[in-house]
C-alpha cells in the first residue's frame, strides 16, 4: 500500500522512495520527513570535487559549496552543501533558512539524477524535529563534512534544542541508491 507524499512518517511505516534508502540517520529520537507539498556556519568556500571509487569507475561522489543546482531548489546560499552521486543529488541548507522556523541544518532539496542532471525537487525538508512539526528555539546552528572520501561523505548537523545538544549524521556512500 503506498503511503502519501505529504504528512508525518512514523517508525512503523515505510517509505517508498528510493532517494532516501541511502541516508542513515542515526538519531535518538524520530525523524521527520515532509515531501513534495509544493535557512553561525562556516562559510569557508571550498572547490566541488568528483571521485571515482575503485571497484566502479562509473560510480561517483560529487560534493558542492553553494546554491543548488537542483531545479527549483530551496538550498540558495553560499555555505550550502550539496551531494551527489550517480543515483541522486541532495542539498544541506547550512546558511539557508529551512521552512516552517525549522532550525538550518536539515536537507532542502531531493533529486533523481537522469543521465547525469538532476531532475526536479522533490522534497520540502527532511529532518530531525524534536518538536514535531513546530518551530523551535535554538542558539547555534553547524552543517559540516565531517568525512570526504571517494567512498563515503558524511555529513554532520550540530543544533540545540533548550539545554539539550541535537547531533545529526546523514552517511551518503557511491553507490547509495
Amino acid at each position: 500500500m503506498a503511503k502519501p507524499l505529504c504528512g508525518r512518517i512514523t517508525p512503523d511505516q515505510s517509505f517508498p522512495v528510493v532517494p532516501l534508502r541511502p541516508l542513515i540517520v542515526k538519531l535518538a529520537f524520530v525523524p521527520a520527513f515532509l515531501f513534495g507539498c509544493s535557512g553561525p556556519i562556516d562559510s569557508g568556500v571550498e572547490q566541488s570535487f568528483e571521485t571515482r571509487t575503485e571497484k566502479d569507475n562509473n560510480t561517483y561522489l560529487s560534493v558542492a559549496y553553494g546554491p543548488t543546482l537542483i531545479p527549483r531548489g530551496n538550498a540558495v546560499g553560499a555555505a550550502d552543501i550539496t551531494v551527489s552521486n550517480d543515483f541522486f543529488m541532495i542539498s544541506f541548507g547550512a546558511e539557508t533558512a529551512s521552512p516552517w522556523g525549522v532550525a538550518s541544518g536539515g536537507i532542502l532539496d531531493i533529486a533523481i539524477m537522469r543521465d547525469g542532471k538532476p531532475g526536479t525537487d522533490i522534497a520540502s525538508l527532511v529532518d530531525f524535529m524534536p518538536n514535531y512539526w513546530s518551530a523551535w528555539p535554538t542558539s547555534y546552528q553547524r552543517v559540516e563534512i565531517e568525512k570526504k572520501t571517494p567512498q563515503q561523505v558524511v555529513v554532520r548537523t550540530r543544533r540545540d534544542w533548550g539545554e539539550v545538544e541535537l547531533e545529526t549524521r546523514f552517511i551518503i556512500r557511491a553507490d547509495s541508491r
